[in-house]
């Protein structure tokens, strides 16, 4: 489905899930690679974050790029580019086609086509839906309660799914093994004329005259005979009884019936079948020159799409350590052990104010901040992909309306968070990622977004290098409670251009470039609920960080980018290591 692979927003899943996790090793990942419950936090040190959060996105419409028939930006159907006359507009040039169908064409009697000539049918196509299930596995250790080391396997699947109707009717070409009801019958009955012909010939009954026709007559139908059984036989092609060529075809034999008429022989009726069916679409695809896919539902995966490695590191934290949430009367009158610290599974302070240790004088340090307080971590991954770009379930060159399970590419990201608290309730979380994408080699075929159907022929060995991208997050939250808080959360999405060159002699790559840049808006709302700070404080029985997050586009550009939504729920679960 997707020409130049397309990343998306991100986000995650609840999850005591560890155990699935370890019954779920295996997804594809469509979008870059980091989970989505994302902020300045770091976990303290030997503490390790395991996080599993799935994400769905789904999406049957994309940002176009100018035209006749949209404006630059505007939302179209994913089937934009999918539907229409199959041979006129959907495959890039016809001449392949063309010397399928014309070959033997002086055997059959009937004038070789032209582009103009031949229709292999309409696609109404009345939906193009794609859906991308990815389970992002992340682990974060602290190392020195400033830095952690990450990775990160998301296991993906996806699917394409497609509603369209062929129009039979306006198809001309068809598969020659249905143009004769019983072939073997009409060959055997084809025999036995030709050879109580050759008798007549061998008898020496006829005139001369009448001896050269019938030899003649012989040579030709024996041609045709030989040129209609290698079509059939070989699957190849033939056409409708209402086509011109069909009926050339049908007239040319019906010579045949005539002459040999003359010599009181009846040939097997010969009649080609009115209009094409399903079949034979797909057989367009499955057969020479296309060999592809037919036409249909696609799915990718479940499988792993790459392994992500990093780490992230504290710059700046002014919110104070150690901290924890302010006590409750009872434990006032009863406070917790001395030797007691209450602090976040990241080894830092939540928001809600608390009272210090106390100091060697025996007085107690309030360490509640007023104002503004914040936190800023930067970090760097690596992205190495797990099979080759152009297999399965990567960019398989043979199957057509697939969305990859990731790019199929190594990249290295780098990244900034910052968290900003005003008092008690108000928290913005923001973040950047950007993201250097490598060159690799892989196999395409070869044509631009309006025509997806490329021949087999247009296959090439492509040198790959993939925009880099850009993402920005802003998340403004409000705490209900401490450990309750909602989120709008807005997310810009850049992608510079691709571009593709072909390695050593072949197809021009060029086309492959055409509406690979992408702009996004996605914007949605988020609830986090999060009892670390709490189970630090002895306040929770468990402690565990859940999200759910639901997010769409809301406005985009560079023609192919998708006008994605995606729900995201996530869960990750801190363990004390040492």
């Amino acid at each position: 489905m997707s020409r130049s692979a397309a990343p998306f927003t991100r986000f995650r899943l609840p999850g005591l899930a560890v155990a699935l996790a370890s019954c779920l090793l295996g997804l594809p990942a469509t979008g870059q690679g980091q989970v989505r419950d994302r902020d300045a936090r770091i976990p303290r040190a030997g503490s390790l974050w395991i996080e599993l959060a799935p994400e769905f996105y789904s999406w049957n419409e994309q940002f176009a790029e100018n035209s006749l028939e949209t404006a630059d930006g505007s939302r179209e159907p994913l089937f934009a580019d999918y539907d229409g006359s199959v041979a006129a507009r959907l495959f890039p040039g016809l001449d392949p086609m063309l010397a399928v169908v014309n070959q033997d064409a002086n055997a059959l009697g009937f004038t070789p086509l032209t582009g103009s000539d031949i229709n292999l049918g309409d696609l109404d196509f009345g939906s193009i839906d794609v859906f991308v299930r990815r389970i992002p596995l992340a682990f974060q250790l602290g190392v020195g309660g400033f830095a952690a080391i990450e990775v990160l396997a998301p296991l993906v699947k996806t699917e394409v799914e497609t509603g369209f109707v062929f129009d039979s009717t306006t198809a001309d070409v068809l598969r020659a093994e249905t143009a004769l009801a019983d072939p073997a019958a009409f060959f055997t009955d084809l025999d036995a004329a030709q050879a109580q012909l050759q008798a007549l010939v061998d008898g020496g009954t006829l005139t001369p005259e009448e001896s050269a026709a019938a030899t003649q007559l012989l040579s030709d139908t024996e041609i045709f005979q030989s040129a209609l059984n290698a079509r059939i036989s070989g699957q190849q092609y033939l056409f409708t009884s209402g086509s011109t060529a069909g009926q050339e075809i049908t007239g040319y034999y019906g010579g045949f019936e005539t002459g040999f008429q003359s010599f009181g022989i009846a040939l097997p009726a010969f009649a080609l079948p009115e209009s094409a069916t399903r079949s034979d679409l797909n057989a367009y695809f499955a057969r020479d020159p296309v060999l592809g896919q037919p036409l249909g539902k696609v799915t990718r995966g479940w499988a792993f799409s790459e392994i992500e490695i990093g780490a992230r590191f504290k710059l700046l934290d002014n919110f104070g350590w150690p901290e924890r949430p302010e006590p409750t009367q009872e434990e006032e009158a009863a406070p917790a052990d001395a030797g007691q610290v209450a602090v976040d599974s990241a080894g830092e302070p939540a928001s809600a104010p608390a009272t210090a240790p106390p100091t060697a004088g025996g007085e107690a340090t309030p360490i509640d901040r007023p104002g503004i307080q914040y936190r800023t971590t930067v970090g760097a991954r690596y992205r190495f992909p797990l099979s080759d770009p152009d297999g399965d379930p990567y960019l398989d060159p043979d199957v057509f309306l697939q969305q990859p399970i990731g790019t199929g590419q190594a990249d290295i990201e780098l990244e900034i968070y910052q968290d900003l608290a005003f008092g008690q309730r108000f928290r913005v979380v923001a973040g950047a990622t950007y993201g250097i994408q490598l060159q690799d080699e892989l196999v395409r075929r070869v044509a631009p977004p309006g025509q997806p159907y490329a021949y087999a022929s247009q296959k090439a060995t492509v040198s790959r290098d993939l925009g880099d991208f850009l993402e920005i997050v802003l998340s403004p939250r409000f705490a209900l409670a401490e450990a309750m808080s909602l989120a709008v959360e807005y997310t810009y999405w850049n992608k510079g251009d691709d571009v593709y060159e072909t390695v050593g002699q072949g197809v021009d790559a060029s086309p492959l470039t055409l509406e690979t840049s992408q702009t996004r808006h996605a914007l949605g709302i988020g609830a986090y609920y999060r009892t670390t700070r709490l189970f630090a404080a002895g306040r929770a029985g468990m402690p565990i960080d859940l999200a759910f997050l639901w997010q769409t586009a809301i406005g985009g550009s560079g023609g192919q980018t998708p006008s994605a939504g995606v729900v995201t729920v996530s869960a990750r679960i801190p363990i004390q290591l040492f």
